[in-house]
């Protein structure tokens, strides 16, 4: 039986830096060259599973309880998934690419990335509180150094005592493309096939098909539609 386990943990060992306290942590590892991931789990009843992806490189970590990461079939991970609280999850999607790092602080908040999605480069995901989550919907393009703060991150009270500036969920619509260097605030809702240009600061909601500019966010087209191709230009 000892032979047995040395064999199906050796990937683990081999290829993984690995801290583990807790009880009844579950790590199921699907990839059959995952090398240079760092797992440490701090905490009991939590789960890991890395389906057979296309490439993975970083670090998961989850200091907490009865908290879940995914990563599904033919996603490619690089960067870092980081849990601190209870019940939480994040779920990278089937043939998604993450390229960022995705925070969560708080207790039953999630990060959802839906299948196909692309995030090039630099995307940061901050997720903090309590019932907070950021949701981003299938076959989005995302540029780099794009930030997405589901919360401030502090607090801020009125001249009562009275907690002013809760976290609110960050919504993502199916077929979106994000330009380099926006910035999507706590409360926005993007809806299906929107553009968002480049050094946008996103405060309110975006409707379906809108493309938006600027700070002070502003639409300058509706009923658009969008292609990663361009006209007439072979192989840009």
């Amino acid at each position: 039986m000892k032979k047995i386990l040395k064999f199906f943990l050796a990937p683990i060992i081999r290829y993984f830096y690995k801290k583990i306290k807790g009880k009844n942590n579950l790590i199921i590892l699907r990839n059959s060259n995952p090398r240079g991931l760092k797992i440490i789990i701090e905490g009991s009843d939590n789960s890991i599973i890395v389906n057979t992806i296309k490439y993975c490189k970083g670090s998961i970590t989850i200091n907490g309880n009865h908290c879940h990461v995914e990563i599904d079939e033919n996603a490619t991970f690089i960067g870092s998934a980081t849990i601190n609280g209870n019940q939480c999850h994040v779920e990278i999607g089937e043939n998604a690419t993450f390229i960022g790092s995705a925070t969560i602080n708080g207790n039953q908040c999630s990060v959802e990335i839906g299948e196909n999605t692309i995030f090039s480069n630099e995307v940061y995901l901050v997720c903090v509180g309590k019932d907070n989550h950021i949701k981003i919907g299938k076959n989005c393009l995302f540029s780099d150094r794009i930030d997405i703060w589901a919360s401030d991150t502090h607090s801020i009270f009125d001249e009562n005592g009275e907690f002013i500036n809760k976290e609110k969920d960050v919504i993502v619509g199916d077929k979106v493309w994000i330009g380099r260097h926006v910035k999507i605030l706590k409360g926005v809702a993007i809806g299906n096939g929107s553009v968002i240009g480049m050094g946008t600061i996103l405060t309110k909601n975006v409707g379906e098909k809108e493309l938006v500019v600027g700070n002070p966010q502003r639409v300058i087209k509706r009923n658009i539609s969008w292609s990663i191709n361009y006209p007439n230009v072979d192989n840009l």
